[in-house]
């Protein structure tokens, strides 16, 4: 009987570690991905676009956008 007990302790132990590994890897693929999607988001949007959401929001004055507006009009 009481062999039979250890033997059940040993699986409970093995579930709990493979629970507790597989929860750790699903935490951080859910990290990796949230990060690479938003860096994603950053390269779909044209330049220009950018360049003027850096003006309005005060990042860079009138003739710095005006520079860089001409270079990336060519």
């Amino acid at each position: 009987m009481m062999e039979s007990m250890g033997i059940f302790s040993w699986f409970v132990m093995i579930i709990v570690w493979g629970l507790a590994i597989a929860g750790s890897i699903a935490i951080a693929r859910s990290f990796t991905r949230s990060s690479s999607n938003a860096n994603k988001l950053l390269l779909e949007r044209p330049p220009l676009e950018l360049l003027q959401e850096r003006y309005v929001k005060g990042e860079i004055n009138l003739t710095e956008y005006e520079q860089k507006k001409s270079i990336l009009e060519g």
